[in-house]
């Protein structure tokens, strides 16, 4: 995994063959220095903005993959009729 900071505020993160796995916002400014912790979990993005972002990147790594199974099942969810109304909306966070 490799990831950039740009001038259009965004930390890119990028998977080892050249393709964006995901853009992270929130700072305002130019992103001038990134720096992943020795464990690999974190990131932390420095701004022109006078911030600076400690990124979970297992956390973000982890609500990724819920969103990929919620969405694999959204059609299951929102058609079966022999579910309750209220696990119809298990995933509505996530899909």
């Amino acid at each position: 995994m490799l990831a950039s900071g740009s001038i259009d505020t965004t930390v890119k993160i990028w998977h080892r063959d050249g393709r964006l796995y995901r853009t992270l916002r929130g700072h305002s400014a130019i992103v001038r220095d990134i720096a992943f912790s020795p464990d690999g979990q974190m990131l932390a993005s420095a701004s022109g903005d006078r911030t600076i972002i400690l990124w979970n990147l297992d956390r973000i790594l982890q609500l990724d993959k819920l969103a990929y199974a919620c969405n694999w099942v959204k059609d299951y969810l929102q058609t079966n009729q022999q579910l309750e109304q209220s696990d119809r909306h298990l995933c509505s966070d996530f899909g």
